[in-house]
This record gives structure tokens, C-alpha cells and sequence, in this order.
């Protein structure tokens, strides 16, 4: 028996919709749009004006822990991205001194000696050919580690960006708010000396 219930509400709107077809012609469409906004507009009359001030009020206030939360997060990724940047800075510095330290040690290498002194030590060739694959290894490592700093920063840096945007979405959904609350209130003022008139 419950199974045939939707049938039936499906052939009584195809019915509903002949009907209107049939009187209105290729203007159905036209007087349902019309009428469902007439329909909606006329309960939003009938909604009280200070049911209407506190839903705004309380749209407000829904608002309001999202501002925070979209401040909080863009002091944190700028305060990480500072700590990224300099770093950055500071590993861009150790890459060219172990480059630098590198390029010497192959100069030194192109030389056929039995020892080489570097600094205030000396190597055997072997050693020092040791050295500088060890070098070359952490220079690579340093390298790959300062690519990934360098992607993490530009996250963080599109990460504030939507931070910033979302807070000036907030912030602009809460300006409007609060001119519907003036609004409103000054319509409230309005009906009340209305009525005492």
C-alpha cells in the first residue's frame, strides 16, 4: 500500500502540471516563479521585525570566532614564514661556503701531490678525494633540504593569503550585518511609533 503513495504523488503533479499547461500555456513557468515569490516575500512580511533583529544579531556573533580564528592563523604563518625566510637566508649562506670549500678542494685535487694542506691540516690524496665526496654528499643533502624550505615557504605564503581573505570576507559579511542591525532597528523605532501614534 505504501509502495503505490508515490505514484500517486508523482501522477498527481504530472496532473497538476497538465492542468496549468493546458490553462496558462507556455506562461506556467512564468506564474509558478511569480507566485512562489510572492509566497516567499509574504512570509518574510510576516516575520517580526525583532525575530529578524536577533537572527542578525546572532549572525554577528557566529561571525565574530571566525574573525578570531582567521587573525590567529595569519599571526601564526607570519610568524612561521619570518622564521622560514631567515633560514632560508642563513642556509643560503652555508651552501655557498661549502661550495666555495668544495670548489677548493677539487682545485687542489687537479694537482698531482702525495699530501695537500688545507687550513692547518694535511691529507693524503685519498683523503682528501674522501672529503670531497663526503662534501659533495652533504651539499647535495643541503640543497634538497633548502628546495623543500623554499616550497614550505611559498605554502605558508599562499596559506596567508586565503587567511587574509577569509578574514576580509568575515569582516565584510560583519559590516553588513551590522548596517541590516541599524536598519533594522530604525524600522523597529518606526513600527513602534507607529503604533503609540
Amino acid at each position: 500500500m505504501c509502495v503505490r503513495y508515490p505514484k500517486y504523488g508523482v501522477a498527481s503533479c504530472a496532473g497538476i502540471v497538465l492542468v496549468g499547461g493546458v490553462i496558462f500555456g507556455n506562461e506556467l513557468f512564468s506564474y509558478l516563479r511569480t507566485s512562489t515569490g510572492a509566497v516567499r516575500e509574504s512570509v518574510r512580511e510576516a516575520v517580526p521585525i525583532e525575530f529578524e533583529l536577533q537572527r542578525a544579531r546572532d549572525l554577528i556573533d557566529d561571525i565574530l570566532p571566525e574573525i578570531h580564528a582567521n587573525v590567529r592563523l595569519i599571526a601564526e604563518d607570519e610568524v612561521e614564514i619570518a622564521v622560514l625566510e631567515k633560514d632560508l637566508v642563513s642556509s643560503a649562506d652555508q651552501l655557498q661556503t661549502d661550495r666555495r670549500l668544495l670548489g677548493q678542494i677539487r682545485e687542489k685535487l687537479e694537482t698531482q701531490n702525495v699530501s695537500y694542506e688545507i687550513g692547518n691540516r694535511h691529507y693524503s690524496r685519498k683523503q682528501l678525494a674522501e672529503q670531497a665526496a663526503l662534501k659533495l654528499a652533504r651539499l647535495k643533502d643541503a640543497e634538497m633540504i633548502q628546495a623543500s624550505k623554499k616550497r614550505l615557504l611559498e605554502t605558508r605564503q599562499k596559506s596567508l593569503q586565503a587567511a587574509m581573505q577569509m578574514l576580509d570576507r568575515a569582516k565584510n559579511r560583519k559590516t553588513q550585518l551590522a548596517q541590516k542591525v541599524e536598519s533594522l532597528v530604525a524600522q523597529h523605532r518606526l513600527v513602534k511609533a507607529s503604533s503609540v501614534g
